[in-house]
């Protein structure tokens, strides 16, 4: 993070370094069991938050969560409902919840925030593990192992066993892999979502969760019978990986098959130079994120190439208008430049078919 942790607040605001204290305390609780199994005593770290919370709750006479289970019912709802006067940090959606209401687990909102006022953070430890793929490995390796990482956050037994299976590049990875933890586990079964390829719940009849939170209710889920001999990517790379990937790989597809060429850019993993016979390249980036404001403290602005204008490619389900809004005043506070936000089809439509050129702005600011 780019020193969030250290700016002044208002008085009264829930400030990002508490924020961020309460999102880890959550990540914890939520790794290996489902809330509703959480018994006394409860972890440490959670404990405390709810102290820090109640100081703080009191400090502005307003009613403090009673116990740490009410704190978590704060978490399941938008931070803008909490009653701590001022809850929603600038950077941060108002309708943010760290606890998903279906799934009683961790949100990707979450782990993103769990960055603010520290150090380390899910974000953190999976961009540590693919560095050290990429330094120990050479560039046709590495994207082998990260186009694994993408296709394979679930990896059975019976996978393990196909006679195609690639032993050298399971070996570079498996140490990524961990036991499928209780609380993704539903009736001794795993369940996996047909979209974003992550673990997903049926808690009711009509309830339907995935981790990656984008995928309609009609996305049907395939099931995991053993998931005690299976192997789960670690959460991180699930959320700070798989999904942008699989994101990312839709993007590509679609671009090839209209005949749109694309080149990585050095800069940022999510970043492009897109080109048409229709028009002049133009730089694209690749977006699937809960927090728009926190991703973009992220991108390297300098070193992003913007010609003829930026694109912003985010999921179908990226485009409500307040976090539409949010990402592009992101973008443009980040480099200066006001892009136009699309999904991968309107993408292609736009590269295809481009718009009258406008008269040349100044450019950045």
């Amino acid at each position: 993070m780019s020193g969030r942790g250290g700016a002044a607040h208002p008085a009264g605001t829930l400030d990002e370094e508490l924020l961020g204290a309460v999102a880890r305390a959550v990540l914890t609780a939520t790794a290996q069991d489902r809330l509703e199994a959480l018994t006394l005593p409860y972890p440490r770290d959670l404990q405390v938050v709810a102290d820090r919370i109640t100081l703080r709750c009191l400090r502005y006479g307003v009613p403090p969560p009673g116990s740490v289970s009410e704190l978590l019912t704060w978490c399941a709802q938008p931070l803008a409902y909490w009653p701590v006067p001022g809850s929603v940090p600038p950077s941060v959606l108002p309708g943010t919840r760290l606890i998903d209401p279906v799934g009683r687990t961790a949100t990707r909102s979450c782990a993103e925030l769990a960055a603010l006022g520290h150090p380390a953070g899910p974000e953190v430890e999976a961009e540590a593990a693919v560095h050290g793929l990429r330094t120990e490995l050479g560039p046709q390796r590495y994207r082998e192992c990260m186009r694994f990482l993408v296709e394979h956050p679930v990896v059975s037994a019976d996978l393990r066993w196909r006679r195609q299976w690639n032993v050298a590049l399971w070996t570079r990875v498996k140490h990524l892999y961990g036991e499928v933890p209780k609380s993704l586990q539903d009736e001794d079964r795993l369940r996996i979502c047909g979209s974003c390829t992550l673990p997903g719940r049926r808690p009711g009849s009509a309830a339907r969760w995935c981790e990656g939170e984008r995928c309609g209710p009609e996305t049907e889920f395939t099931e995991l019978r053993k998931p005690g001999a299976a192997v789960l990517l670690d959460r991180s790379l699930r959320l700070f990986v798989t999904l942008p990937g699989n994101h990312e790989r839709s993007v590509l597809t679609l671009m090839s098959e209209a005949g749109v060429t694309c080149t990585r850019l050095p800069a940022d993993r999510s970043s492009f130079e897109l080109a048409t016979s229709a028009g002049p390249p133009i730089t694209a980036l690749v977006v699937d994120r809960a927090q728009p404001r926190l991703w973009a403290d992220r991108v390297p602005w300098s070193e992003l190439p913007v010609r003829d204008g930026l694109l912003v490619i985010v999921p179908e389900t990226r485009t409500e208008p307040a976090y539409a809004r949010e990402l592009r005043a992101a973008v443009h506070s980040g480099c200066g430049v006001r892009p136009v936000l699309l999904t991968a089809k309107r993408a292609v439509r736009h590269l295809i078919s481009p718009p009258p050129r406008r008269a040349p702005s100044s450019g950045r600011t």
